[in-house]
Parts: C-alpha cells; sequence; structure tokens
C-alpha cells in the first residue's frame, strides 16, 4: 500500500485518470476544498503542489476525468443554483471555466473529450438536455422533454446517445439517437429509468422504476440496439448496476430480502435455473441487509456473492447516484474478474475484493470507499 498524501485534509471520492497513473481527489480543509491530481508513485513534494483547483466556497463535489485525460470535469457548490459544472486542465494550467449551472446535475463525455452531453435541472426547476462544448456553448439543445432519469449516457464510439424522455401519463420512455443519421427510436416506457452502456457493445441495460416510493429501482433489463429486442435480466428490485470492462457481465445490488426469488429470466426453464442468481447460497458470504450478484448478459446465468452492509459514505452519497458514478468510477477490475466493495464490519469499515466467479472475499485494506483503476 502506498500513501500517496497525508496531513490535515480531509479527501474522499478518488478518481483514476484514464492512464491509470494519476488520481484525481477532492480534499477539504477547514480553510476551503479543493481538487489534487496525484501521480501513484510518489508521494515526494507538498501536497499544495498538487492542487489544481481550491475554494473557500465553493467547494468541489464530484470528479469526471474527460476520457482524453487533459482535463477534469466537476461539480461544485454555487450561491445561485446549487451548483456548477466546471472544466479544468489536468495539470492546473488554467483557473478553470464555468459551463453551465443547474440542479441536479448529470453528463457524460463524448469520446473525443471535447463534448458533454447534460441532463441537468429537477422538479423545481427547468430541466435541460442538451449537448455542449468546453466553452460551455451549446452545440444541440432542446434533445427532449426529459423523463424521469438522471444520468444520459453516450455508448461506445459515440454512434449513439441514450436517455428518458418523458411522454403522455407522467410516463418515461427509453429514447436512443442515431447520432451518424439523426434517427431517434423509442423503447421501453416506466415511471422511472436508470440507464447505462455496455462499454463493448450497442446494448443498454436499465431499471424500469416507479415515480413515487423509489425511483429508478425495479427490475434489471437488457435492450439490444442492433436488434431492437428487450430481455429480463432479473425480475428482483435492483437498486444499483454496474457493466464490466469487458462488456460480459452486469454486477447489481439488491435488498436483502429480494434473495429468496428466482432473481434472473423466471421465464427459463426451472431445470436450467442452477447456477443462476439466487440459487447459490453455498457460494454467499457475509451477513447484511443488501446483496451483490453478478450475471453474464449473454446467457443470464448469474451468481450471488455477498450479503453486506455498506459503509455510511457508499450508501448516502455512491448507490444513490449510482449510474452518474458507473460514468466516472470504477468498482470492476480492469480484467473483469473482481469487484472492489466497502462495507461496515463489527471492527469498522474495510475494502474487500470480491472474485466474480465465486470464492471467499478478499480483505485488502481499512476505508470507507474504494474505486479501480482502467489498467
Amino acid at each position: 500500500v502506498l500513501t500517496l498524501a497525508s496531513d490535515n485534509t480531509s479527501f474522499q471520492f478518488p478518481a483514476w485518470a484514464p492512464d491509470s497513473r494519476r488520481v484525481a481527489v477532492i480534499g477539504s480543509k477547514p480553510a476551503g476544498s479543493g481538487i489534487y491530481v496525484l501521480d501513484d508513485t510518489t508521494s515526494a513534494g507538498a501536497l499544495n503542489d498538487h492542487r489544481i483547483y481550491f475554494n473557500a466556497d465553493r467547494a468541489p463535489l464530484y470528479l469526471f476525468w474527460a476520457p482524453d485525460g487533459a482535463r477534469l470535469a466537476f461539480l461544485a457548490d454555487h450561491p445561485l443554483s446549487t451548483m456548477s459544472l466546471n472544466v479544468i486542465a489536468d495539470d492546473g494550467a488554467d483557473a478553470g471555466r464555468l459551463l453551465a449551472t443547474g440542479a441536479p446535475f448529470y453528463w457524460d463525455w463524448s469520446e473525443d473529450g471535447q463534448r458533454l452531453l447534460i441532463h441537468s435541472g429537477g422538479e423545481r426547476s427547468r430541466e435541460t438536455l442538451s449537448l455542449i462544448d468546453l466553452e460551455g456553448t451549446t452545440q444541440a439543445n432542446n434533445l427532449a422533454v426529459p423523463g424521469h432519469f438522471r444520468a444520459p449516457g453516450i455508448g461506445q464510439g459515440g454512434q449513439y446517445w441514450a436517455f428518458a424522455e418523458q411522454i403522455d401519463g407522467g410516463l418515461s420512455a427509453l429514447v436512443v439517437v442515431d447520432t451518424a443519421t439523426g434517427e431517434r427510436t423509442t423503447y421501453d416506457q416506466s415511471g422511472s429509468m436508470a440507464i447505462s452502456w455496455n462499454p463493448k457493445r450497442s446494448q443498454i441495460a436499465f431499471t424500469r422504476g416507479a415515480i413515487d416510493g423509489y425511483p429508478y429501482w425495479g427490475p434489471l433489463q437488457l435492450l439490444d440496439i442492433e436488434t431492437g429486442e428487450t430481455r429480463i435480466l432479473s425480475r428482483q428490485t435492483v437498486l444499483a448496476f454496474f457493466w464490466s470492462p469487458d462488456g460480459r457481465s452486469i454486477a447489481f445490488i439488491t435488498p436483502g430480502r429480494d434473495n429468496g426469488g428466482d432473481g434472473v429470466n423466471a421465464s427459463a426453464p426451472r431445470a436450467s435455473m442452477a447456477g443462476r442468481v439466487g440459487s447459490l447460497p453455498v457460494q454467499q458470504f457475509g451477513r447484511g441487509f443488501l446483496t451483490l450478484s453478478v450475471i453474464d448478459a449473454d446467457t443470464g446465468r448469474g451468481l450471488r456473492l455477498l450479503d453486506f452492509e455498506p459503509t455510511i459514505v457508499y450508501l448516502s452519497q455512491f448507490l444513490p447516484f449510482f449510474d452518474q458514478y458507473a460514468l466516472s468510477h470504477r468498482i470492476w477490475s480492469p480484467d473483469s474478474s473482481s469487484i472492489v466493495l466497502p462495507v461496515r464490519e463489527a471492527d469498522g469499515d474495510v475494502i474487500l475484493v470480491i472474485p466474480t466467479a465465486g470464492g471467499r472475499p478478499h480483505r485488502l485494506a481499512d476505508g470507507e470507499i474504494a474505486f479501480w483503476s482502467h489498467k
């Protein structure tokens, strides 16, 4: 274990750069809060030498590297609009640029790191769904009347955009835009949705939830853009889900009370359910009110991995916005074989590494939040 920085600064939510050699992290102290970019091999030099942003009043809240690693987009407090979206060079060569304001705020980067597909606003403010550049100039506006969803997504290769659009009856429809042709295709409808692109294929995983009660929670489904086919992967109440880097598997979290259900592809013959989520208690470890499972997106076969109690930070800050964090912070190992998970145990908060093929979790270190590098 290499300690990159340690002083009277409180650090949170480290974000790995795409080159996996640098870590951007939010650091707070009584005088204010800032963003620090640290090399992963050395802790030499004063901490302030690695600071690219600092403000006494406008604290950074969330970091998201551009795909080329040349800059960071971040959310910060804003006195008028609650939050501001900003962009800053990775070396702090500029003072940063305010791109837009709003609350809440979600976005995805274009593949070239030059544009952002943004969704901002909420029930108490005018919602916006648009494409902006690094100057904050709108490239495409009023893409749709936003439905009940959070983070929009740009598919692998940049050809497709995905978001939810408001339709009749207060429902939301999953919309995919082909940027090469301008064609818009509408798919499933529900009260609310959380969506995530497969990092390797033209597929979208999404949950269909209600608006009232627990929006975004619901069965996990898979849409294949090429065929237009939608399949149910799990009928459980899925709270969050995360694609593996190789695009083959999805890790998902459910309430512990759902553990007794079949969980996956309930229409499949009963004889073939062996090995599916909810059917292998011998592979399950731990105790807690949430369950981590993994499923193969092609075959529908899955495994319950762990019952766990999450850390407070994971439960209160990460899970409620998992679809945005899934774009910027990885829980999967680069080789798609393991998941890193912060859990509460009797002796404190610890970081576990969980093999997704089954097997006992490995205790890595004490800690309240953890993410994997890209490489």
